[in-house]
């Protein structure tokens, strides 16, 4: 449970926006992106809002399922990482993809991201298990490409209001993000950053 608090911690933060949506019902409309407005801060305020207690749930379950699915410790540098590859996601489908009178809102481009980031890092990994337990056994990246075949299939033919394009931006964009810091400057810039925040300097 320690080890992923970070994923918790975000998870019990978006409820806790979403109770106050249900008690400020202009709050959503305020910080959720739609359709010819395009402010700056909606890119990122729209991944704190969602349009249901379904919709917050889902994703916040997933969140948490994700992190411990690969093992992974969730880490501030970690979310750090995904959330420039969700803003992009958000940013191109509300300009150039995004249908007329739409709104956007929820953290799935983050947790897609998430994912695309966390599959290239596990690539050479072939075990997804669920709180201990073996559910599969399947490369990482072939698992993000099974993943976004399938919620772009399934939105387009039962569930044509989830912006499923938003979802492959930005599951695309944190394979992108995870390759670029593979490399090898980029991953030692990383690692010293880690630890001046683990001695409690600045970076």
């Amino acid at each position: 449970m320690k080890q992923n608090a970070v994923a918790i911690f975000l998870a019990a933060f978006l409820l806790i926006v979403f109770a106050i949506q249900c008690r400020i019902p202009n709050l959503t409309a305020a910080l959720a992106v739609r359709t010819g407005e395009h402010e700056i801060y909606r890119f990122a305020s729209c991944l704190l809002v969602h349009g249901s207690a379904t919709h917050v749930i889902v994703n916040s379950a997933a969140l948490i399922i994700l992190m411990y699915g690969f093992g992974r410790q969730t880490s501030a540098f970690l979310i750090v990482h995904a959330l420039p590859a969700a803003l992009c996601a958000v940013w191109l489908y509300s300009l150039a993809l995004m249908p007329n009178h739409a709104w956007l809102c929820g953290s799935s481009p983050l947790i897609y991201a998430l994912f695309g980031l966390i599959a290239w890092r596990e690539r050479k990994t072939s075990v997804f298990s669920l709180f201990g337990v073996r559910c599969l056994s399947l490369p990482p990246v072939p698992m993000l490409g099974i993943v976004l075949l399938t919620d772009a299939l399934f939105s387009k033919t039962f569930f044509p209001f989830i912006a499923w394009p938003v979802h492959t931006l930005a599951g695309l964009g944190g394979l992108i993000t995870g390759m670029l810091l593979s490399f090898k400057p980029l991953r030692i810039s990383v690692e010293i950053g880690k630890l001046k925040l683990t001695q409690g300097e600045t970076p």
